[in-house]
């Protein structure tokens, strides 16, 4: 409780989004492409090398990801930071 907030944990992550209107094909297509690159023993090492952890995720995974951090943080803003707020 270092932040003096309780049950906060901070985690930073990068992701690639597409407008909503773009077809599956494209975003499989791009998400594939992606995941190739940063297989790549090159790009990997370098990203390890500073501290990264991995994760390559379907286009749906990173839905679901991207969904439940949304929900966390909201919470997370709702309860120690709004509580008091007429919203």
């Amino acid at each position: 409780m270092e932040s003096g907030v309780r049950d906060f944990d901070l985690n930073l992550w990068v992701g690639i989004f597409a407008p909503g209107a773009t077809t599956t094909e494209i975003v499989m297509r791009l998400n594939n492409e992606i995941n190739q690159v940063i297989a790549l023993p090159t790009v990997r090492e370098h990203l390890i090398s500073v501290d990264a952890d991995l994760m390559l995720l379907s286009p749906d995974q990173f839905r679901g990801f991207v969904a439940a951090d949304t929900e966390r943080y909201a919470k997370l803003i709702d309860d120690e930071f709004c509580a008091t707020c007429p919203w």
